[in-house]
């Protein structure tokens, strides 16, 4: 009898550990912090496909070839991001820093109770990287994220 008591209330436990996980995101600045410190958090809170990573090709690389990046001059494999080589994101990366004289910048370009994007640039030109989180049921997640860093 006893081991049936112990047994319901492991259950209860355990079904409010579950219930606590279902609770809805507070704000976006707490949901950021615990994103970028917890990167079991952070796999789970991203709604896999959210973009490629790109990387060098080595052989097979001419200025013909349908994946040459006539930008950076080198042919360019993307690889569609997921689990297994997701690269995680740290709140360094998600700094926002106002344009320096070289006109970069880091920083919330849309923010509302649903949605939000968060860019990295150079004002007026071409974008390094955007990172766009929707709220869902009540928590956020990343739903898409381009990242022009191209690895080796």
């Amino acid at each position: 009898m006893s081991c049936n008591k112990n047994k319901s209330a492991e259950e209860k436990s355990s079904s409010s550990h579950i219930e606590g996980n279902q609770e809805e995101d507070k704000d976006l600045d707490t949901f950021i912090d615990k994103f970028c410190a917890d990167k079991e958090f952070q796999l789970s809170r991203v709604k896999f496909p959210v973009g490629s990573h790109r990387y060098k090709m080595h052989e097979n690389c001419s200025e013909e070839s349908p994946s040459y990046d006539v930008f950076e001059n080198v042919c360019i494999s993307e690889i569609p991001m997921n689990s297994e080589n997701w690269k995680f994101i740290t709140k360094d990366l998600l700094s926002v820093y106002k344009p320096d004289k070289e006109g970069a910048f880091a920083d919330w370009t849309e923010k509302t109770e649903l949605s939000a994007t968060f860019d990295i640039g150079w004002v007026e030109s071409e974008l390094l990287s955007r990172m766009k989180f929707y709220k869902i049921g009540g928590k956020w997640y990343l739903t898409e994220y381009f990242d022009s860093t191209i690895y080796d």
